[in-house]
This record gives structure tokens, sequence and C-alpha cells, in this order.
């Protein structure tokens, strides 16, 4: 189970967690996903967002090989990530 701010719930599944990390404010993400200094390139297009998320928050709260997110998961985090 993964707790985070504004989830009442056990995350039951992939795309739960997925949304669950899609809910962060963008000073959240950044926080999270800018610290990933491990990670080659920037994050300013994106494809390169995309691999980011997933190796950030690939394999979470026992989600192993966590599949990446929704299309719409991914834009949506974009959108908030630029902003």
């Amino acid at each position: 189970m993964l707790a985070m701010p504004g989830i009442a719930q056990p995350l039951s599944s992939p795309e739960d967690l997925w949304r669950a990390i899609a809910a962060l404010s963008a000073g959240q993400l950044h926080t999270i996903i800018d610290i990933d200094r491990a990670s080659p390139g920037p994050t300013a297009d994106l494809d390169s967002f995309r691999r980011r998320i997933a190796r950030v928050f690939g394999n979470v709260a026992g989600f192993a090989a966590t599949p990446p997110p929704p299309e719409s998961i991914v834009r949506e985090m974009w959108e908030k990530y630029r902003g």
C-alpha cells in the first residue's frame, strides 16, 4: 500500500498508482523527477519525460515491472510539470 496525500484507499493496480502520481502538484513532480540526477538527458520533450517518469516511478509500492502510465496520464503530468 502506498500512502499519498489525498488518497484514502489502498492502490490496487498500476493504473491507480499512476493516477495517484498524476495528482501530485507541479512542485512535487519537479522535486521528485528533477532530483533523479542519474537519469541522463533533459526532460524538455514529452518522450524524455515519459522515459524519466517510467524510470523514477517504475517499481513503486511493490508493483514490480509496472507498465508505463496510460498516455492520458503522461500528458496530464507533462502539462503540469511544464506549467
